[in-house]
């Protein structure tokens, strides 16, 4: 029973590492995904864009003629 005393001793000692490395570790997976999601739906707007409308049908106007 004394080795288990001492895990349980070690665990409770280190508790605040083991906390804040899960933290971390979920926040970065948090992080992660959302900037998955956003440039695949970026990604997917842009695709729906450029196929729904013509580069040819643009219009530019500039402040000084082009020659």
């Amino acid at each position: 029973m004394k080795l288990n005393k001492r895990y349980r001793r070690g665990i409770r000692a280190d508790l605040p590492f083991y906390v804040s490395a899960s933290l971390l570790t979920m926040v970065t997976l948090l992080m992660f995904y959302l900037f998955y999601i956003a440039g695949t739906g970026i990604g997917q707007y842009g695709d729906e864009f450029f196929s729904r409308n013509k580069r040819e049908d643009a219009t530019f106007a500039t402040y000084m003629e082009i020659p």
